[in-house]
């Protein structure tokens, strides 16, 4: 299995080459901008709709400021990779990156073509409305801890997309592929589901920041912007430095 994906990887750079991104130059030019809308909740499915809650989670952590540094991680390795706010125009109040249509927002798109001599790709931090029909009942624009009856594990409806400035292809993926939902294992919720101590929430905010980065790995290998051994590699290169 893991030796097609490689050949998938290899048989779509070249592609990608063809059309004119080169994705083994360092000086392809990849802008990463945040579009995205979360809060960080606990929500808990129980046995009956009246069990059921969202309850805001005490976590101190910047979603997305630690996005942006795990993929500028990752992509420096083989892109210039930069972090880009959109100018105000682009914006105009509203960050949504799609349109009630489904269409690219329009000011966004006249951004992006705009763009095309400053960067060869933009990715696009925004959100994902999970599907009702995988019977995972969570909010809108929302991520964090996510428990059915004793069960609890981790979710983000953060997403990613990336398009070429030249010709502003998507370069597609599936983005609800591999874990939508992350189980923490041995872990027990407490007894009214909701009253975490400082020690669980380190705990829940340490797997929270795991699910993140399977998310990105998904993005990442699945656009075959990185090769699922190199990006392997970083992490083993990012392990080894934080060592004493």
């Amino acid at each position: 299995m893991q030796q097609i994906k490689l050949f998938r990887y290899f048989c779509i750079s070249i592609l990608l080459v063809i059309n004119g991104v080169n994705l083994n130059a360092q000086t392809t030019k990849i802008a990463i901008v945040s579009l995205e809308d979360t809060t960080l909740v606990h929500q808990h499915v129980g046995l009956t709709a009246f069990a059921n809650f969202t309850d805001t989670l005490q976590f101190k952590l910047a979603t997305s400021k630690y996005i942006e540094k795990q993929l500028k991680k990752y992509l420096s390795s083989k892109y210039s990779a930069s972090i880009v706010q959109l100018p105000e125009y682009a914006v105009n109040g509203k960050k949504e990156l799609f349109d009630f249509w489904g269409g690219m927002n329009k000011n966004i798109k006249n951004w992006l073509i705009s763009s095309k001599d400053q960067y060869d790709l933009v990715i696009f931090i925004n959100n994902i409305q999970i599907p009702r029909e995988m019977n995972i009942l969570v909010q809108k624009n929302t991520s964090g801890v996510y428990s059915r009856w004793n069960m609890i594990g981790f979710y983000t409806t953060i997403t990613f997309s990336v398009y070429r400035t030249a010709d502003l292809k998507n370069l597609e993926y599936y983005n609800l592929g591999g874990k939508v939902i992350s189980p923490q294992k041995d872990f027990k919720l407490p007894g009214d589901k909701k009253t975490f101590t400082p020690e669980m929430i380190e705990v829940l905010k340490a797997g929270f920041k795991k699910h993140l980065d399977s998310r990105i790995e998904h993005f990442l290998t699945n656009t075959y912007l990185i090769a699922p051994d190199q990006l392997e590699m970083i992490k083993t290169e990012t392990t080894g430095n934080l060592l004493p």
